[in-house]
């Protein structure tokens, strides 16, 4: 074979030993990487190109062209998303043999052809190429060889962008090309941050005009529906949503978000007490509510890490049920998620057990729902007896003080 050719047997043998193991250590990175966004909420799956497609107007495409691609900009696949996380890292799907031999082709004077990318705004979706990518990112490459077809989109995607924004970002454009709202109210603030939502205020709008017409016995026009909405019905609400500040406390939404939530609590509220709620009253008893959500939505989040890390299946047993090898045990890594109270101490003497039975570096997480939290006397305790317990019980260990959005 041409590789032969180009490098002996015994310097081919090395490479792909070495190859072998760069894969096993990226695949256990992967799966760290995979529990960890459990926690954060955060996607690390790629962008699935016909998903994207589909939620897009796609108004036609350019030839291919070759030209050097940034790696970073890749974020999704045509037809192997679910075999690598978004950073392009290995799952247990794809096979070691094949991504070692791609990464000694890469590194040897034999080479790849380019890959197969289309290209959507700035992201970029694998044709063909997905191994190839996953090698250039672990080699430290910035840059690939593509053949890149350019489709045209009215919708600009990012590469930060998951799934969830791209829709939001087509929903949003349906909205603003059926309701007019920004030419009719041009400093109106509409953005929401989940699919599905902007049908509501559209339908919203549309019963109003209804109304109006009743009203005033006449037909009303979209843009003057649209305008009274705007002016008596949503004004209002977040009038009450900015005196009161609510916005503060939920980071990351919006005040088309919070109008929403406090409309449809409205409606609850008028069904339960049959009588009409005022929308300040509706707004304060769905802060209460949904503050204590956030309270318990945490406490689980925890629960559920600690279950998971402080298993008491052996060791040999865990291994053979999800199928991970020595070399590729899961437990490389041990989160430990604290809260400062005894229950987190006891799971994290039950870790170091697990921690130096199997050589695994540790890592403690306490979770806080504010920013002002993070340099806390309470935080900044939870870190020192952190750092107090692993140095007496010999485990190398470090804790993160993390905000989390919920």
């Amino acid at each position: 074979s041409n590789r032969h050719k180009l490098m002996p047997d015994n310097a081919f043998q090395a490479s792909y030993a070495r190859a072998i193991e760069d894969f096993r250590r990226v695949r256990r990175q992967a799966t760290m990487e995979q529990l960890l966004s459990r926690l954060s909420g955060k996607a690390v799956d790629p962008l699935s190109y016909e998903q994207v497609r589909r939620t897009l107007r796609i108004e036609g495409q350019k030839a291919p062209e070759l030209r050097d691609s940034p790696l970073d900009a890749i974020v999704g696949s045509v037809g192997r998303y679910t075999d690598f996380t978004r950073s392009f890292l290995p799952k247990e799907t794809v096979d070691e043999e094949r991504w070692a031999g791609v990464k000694v082709a890469t590194t040897s004077l034999a080479g790849l052809p380019p890959i197969e990318v289309y290209q959507i705004s700035e992201a970029y979706f694998v044709l063909d190429g997905n191994h190839r990518v996953s090698v250039a990112r672990q080699l430290g490459a910035t840059h690939i060889e593509a053949y890149v077809t350019e489709l045209q989109s009215k919708v600009a995607v990012t590469a930060e962008d998951q799934l969830d924004d791209v829709i939001l970002k087509a929903e949003h454009l349906d909205f603003l090309e059926e309701t007019g709202i920004d030419q009719i109210r041009p400093d109106a603030d509409l953005r929401l941050t989940a699919p599905g939502q902007y049908r509501l205020l559209a339908e919203q709008m549309q019963i109003h005009r209804y109304f109006l017409g009743l009203d005033h016995g006449r037909d009303i026009s979209r843009e003057e529906a649209v305008a009274s909405w705007y002016d008596t019905v949503y004004l209002p609400v977040v009038r009450i949503i900015r005196e009161k500040a609510i916005l503060r406390q939920f980071p990351g939404r919006t005040e088309a978000d919070l109008y929403l939530w406090a409309s449809k609590h409205r409606d609850e509220l008028r069904q339960q007490l049959g009588w009409e709620v005022e929308p300040s009253a509706a707004a304060a008893d769905l802060t209460t509510q949904i503050d204590s959500s956030v309270r318990r939505a945490v406490t689980q989040v925890g629960r559920t890490v600690m279950h998971a890390v402080t298993s008491d299946e052996p060791g040999e047993l865990r291994r053979e049920r999800t199928g991970v090898r020595q070399e590729d045990r899961l437990f490389a890594e041990i989160l430990v998620p604290l809260r400062g109270d005894e229950r987190g101490w006891q799971a994290l003497t039950q870790a170091f057990e697990v921690a130096r039975r199997e050589g695994s570096q540790l890592r403690g997480l306490h979770v806080v729902s504010a920013e002002d939290e993070l340099e806390s006397e309470s935080a900044l305790a939870v870190q020192a007896e952190f750092g107090r317990r692993c140095e007496e019980a010999g485990v190398s260990g470090s804790l993160a003080l993390s905000l989390i959005h919920i």
